[in-house]
């Protein structure tokens, strides 16, 4: 990354609030340094997804059924940030990238970044109270571990 541009950015949304708001200032961020901006979820498949046999209790067609309706729901969340980018003349595209449950959430984001030669990150974290206050959620907090590039977390 020149030090004096951010080309790219990558923000992972969710349905948190947290998530949102990060994708709030991705967008602001995009804006001020004329970057564009992808944003992404990652959608947590079962791991049988990845072999030959699925669990005894549901069949193919009944889990595509409850992963096309997940994914249905997911885009409307990202194409609303699609369509904010587009009102203020971001450049934005979305991506939806399924994880088997068995892997990490944050190294599918990571990965996805360093290939996508990402320039900056912008992720949540929840607001817990107490003792959880001083703690980044896991997923952020692997996000900020093993980044190729600069993390900010919107608190």
């Amino acid at each position: 990354m020149n030090s004096k541009s951010i080309g790219k950015i990558l923000t992972a949304v969710d349905y948190s609030k947290k998530s949102l708001e990060a994708a709030e200032f991705a967008l602001l961020i995009a804006k001020n340094m004329n970057s564009s901006l992808i944003i992404v979820n990652v959608l947590q498949t079962e791991p049988w997804l990845y072999g030959k046999h699925a669990y005894e209790w549901g069949s193919e067609d009944e889990l595509d059924k409850a992963h096309h309706k997940e994914k249905e729901r997911i885009e409307q969340v990202l194409n609303n940030i699609k369509n904010n980018a587009e009102k203020i003349s971001v450049t934005t595209r979305t991506e939806i990238l399924m994880n088997a449950q068995t892997n990490s959430i944050a190294s599918t984001i990571v990965e996805f970044a360093e290939n996508e030669k990402v320039d900056l990150i912008v992720v949540g974290t929840r607001g817990a109270s107490g003792v959880k206050r001083m703690l980044l959620g896991s997923v952020a907090s692997g996000v900020v571990t093993y980044a190729h590039c600069p993390v900010l977390v919107v608190k």
